[in-house]
């Protein structure tokens, strides 16, 4: 099955600053790929496969997103990729209310 076909919801191309936490890592670095259930991450961090992150990403709002778990399920160079698993009920409305905005602009443009 193609990469595509097993995500299960839309990414995003947004571009925003995150900073990251989790039993001895601390980082920050730009946010890519953005969907309702995780992210791409840029950093010059080593962030080991299978880290469970605290995350805080800034989507441009006054007050970043929190998010309370996140998984680390690939890395590639200085990239790594994570999976949102846990977050309040309010930020993850406000994600949404986000990836909503972005969508309605990006039909807005074809």
């Amino acid at each position: 099955m193609a990469e595509e076909e097993r995500r299960r919801s839309a990414r995003y191309r947004i571009h925003g600053s995150i900073s990251f936490g989790g039993d001895q890592i601390r980082g920050s670095g730009q946010m890519y790929n953005l969907s309702a259930t995780g992210c791409a991450v840029g950093t010059p961090c080593h962030v080991p496969r299978g880290s469970q992150l605290r995350m805080s990403l800034q989507l441009g709002d006054v007050e970043p997103v929190m998010i309370d778990t996140a998984v680390v399920r690939w890395i590639h160079q200085y990239t790594f990729g994570v999976e949102f698993l846990l977050a309040d009920s309010a930020h993850v409305t406000r994600l949404e209310a986000c990836l909503q905005r972005i969508q309605k602009s990006h039909l807005g443009e074809s």
